[in-house]
């Protein structure tokens, strides 16, 4: 298991590069690999986009493989917000997809409160 911090933009690119480095050393494949790409970056997008509050974002990603799967567990300080109560369902809005494209790639999306904070699990099979 690996975690990832994030607590500003500029540290986006970096962890986004470190989970690239994560995944190729599991050996997971390309098509895996760029599904979880998107995922990640369109959760943290919307994570910094959507904060309303005065202090720092801080977003931990707790990253983890099995023999089937890739979990990617992202936690955040922001305001509580359930992203799957939010899921855009009609064709001509513009904006609002990023939890849906997350939705189709990924094989389970799960949301909770944990310790205080929103926790967002994705998980793609890998087999």
């Amino acid at each position: 298991m690996r975690t990832l911090h994030i607590s500003s933009r500029s540290q986006w690119e970096n962890a986004l590069s470190r989970l690239e480095t994560w995944l190729e050393e599991q050996e997971v494949s390309m098509p895996v690999q760029q599904n979880i790409f998107i995922a990640f970056d369109e959760i943290v997008s919307n994570i910094f986009h959507h904060n309303e509050q005065d202090f720092p974002v801080q977003i931990d990603i707790q990253l983890d493989i099995q023999t089937s799967s890739v979990t990617l567990e992202f936690k955040d300080n922001c305001k509580l917000f359930n992203p799957l109560e939010a899921t855009n369902t009609r064709e001509n809005d513009i904006g609002g997809w990023g939890i849906d494209i997350v939705l189709k790639l990924m094989d389970v999306t799960k949301y909770e409160i944990v310790n205080g904070m929103n926790c967002l699990t994705i998980q793609k099979n890998i087999i």
